[in-house]
């Protein structure tokens, strides 16, 4: 997954969690970043970006970080578009997006790329796989911000707590996210 811009994000919220966070908690923006992306995806919510009419602060991740990761963005990335409720797309879409960069231009032959497009919408072949992402990093950026506190204590402690009961599935929002997929099973 290769990007040829920065990946800026403004507004109050990636402001605070900017301050909160960074050269406390974790050395760099990416690594915050990547947290929140990392909560969005688990809880398969996303948030569109925040309007503000002031020059705030935020995070600005390099093309180049993102790129040099590219490996582990295609990774969250594949993980997102399979198993997303966010998006209305087919199955064939969704394991076209995932691994079609898998394959290298170079290895298709004669009519294989039109075979491998063959059957995917035009909303899939369209598909803005940086702003999926972004929307689950505005969501996680939103949870990190519900765990700062005025000392840096009772921050680290809310975190280890919201990302504790994350990982055992017991906040109200996975807890209810479990219900709804679970009366989809029932339907299914």
């Amino acid at each position: 997954m290769e990007i040829r811009s920065d990946l800026i994000f403004k507004g109050p919220t990636w402001s605070k969690v900017d301050r909160g966070y960074r050269k406390k908690f974790f050395e760099t923006q990416w690594g915050i970043f990547k947290i929140c992306l990392s909560i969005g995806i688990l809880y398969d919510i996303q948030l569109d970006d925040e309007k503000s009419d002031l020059e705030e602060d935020g995070l600005d991740i390099p093309r180049t970080m993102f790129n040099r990761n590219g490996a582990e963005m295609q990774f969250f990335f594949q993980t997102a578009i399979l198993t997303s409720r966010c998006v209305e797309l087919s199955e064939k879409d969704r394991l076209y997006l995932a691994f079609s960069e898998e394959i290298p231009e170079e290895e298709l032959e004669g009519e294989d790329a039109e075979l491998l497009k063959r059957g995917v919408s035009e909303t899939a072949l369209k598909f803005n796989k940086i702003d999926f992402l972004r929307k689950f990093a505005n969501y996680g950026a939103q949870k990190l911000n519900e765990c700062l506190s005025i000392n840096d204590s009772e921050t680290m402690e809310s975190l280890i707590e919201f990302l504790n009961a994350s990982y055992k599935g017991e906040t109200e929002e996975l807890q209810a996210l479990m219900k709804v997929e679970s009366l989809i099973d029932d339907i299914d």
